[in-house]
């Protein structure tokens, strides 16, 4: 049934949405607007990561994100744990929140999810599954690329 769309409610309201059957790429969030209840993407570029304490891809990514706590960006974790579960996760694991958020991450596709917002709320930039290295380059460089001389 063509036409038909599911509009992603991330317990929050949304306008990103995604054709029903379409196969998610990172190109298929590029260029869609994005907003968060009670978030102010207008503040700074913002990560917003897709993930659980359960996944094994975001466990391995987990000194990625470490990293990324030390760039110019507010990150937003979304996910299907109960807050303070992964917040006892993300403690743990060493990075950077700035808010969580209670949501059904498969939506997006797999886990990890990684997109990158603009000042707009546009998604600039998106990444999906576990990064290697040159993708995880790619993620800073776009970072560094939308706010050159932003400070943390």
């Amino acid at each position: 049934m063509m036409g038909v769309l599911v509009v992603l409610f991330l317990f929050f309201t949304t306008n990103l949405t995604i054709s029903r059957g379409m196969k998610l790429t990172p190109d298929s969030f590029i260029g869609k607007k994005i907003t968060y209840a009670g978030v102010d993407l207008s503040i700074k570029p913002t990560v917003v990561l897709y993930g659980s304490s359960r996944c094994s891809h975001c466990q391995e990514s987990a000194p990625f994100y470490k990293q990324l706590s030390n760039e110019p960006v507010q990150i937003i974790v979304v996910t299907s744990d109960p807050k303070d579960v992964m917040k006892a996760y993300v403690e743990k694991s060493g990075y950077r929140v700035d808010a969580i958020l209670k949501n059904r991450p498969k939506e997006v596709g797999l886990l990890p999810t990684l997109l990158i917002v603009d000042t707009d709320g546009k998604i600039v930039h998106a990444a999906i599954g576990k990064l290697n290295e040159n993708r995880q380059h790619e993620v800073l460089d776009r970072i560094h690329q939308l706010c050159p001389t932003c400070q943390v």
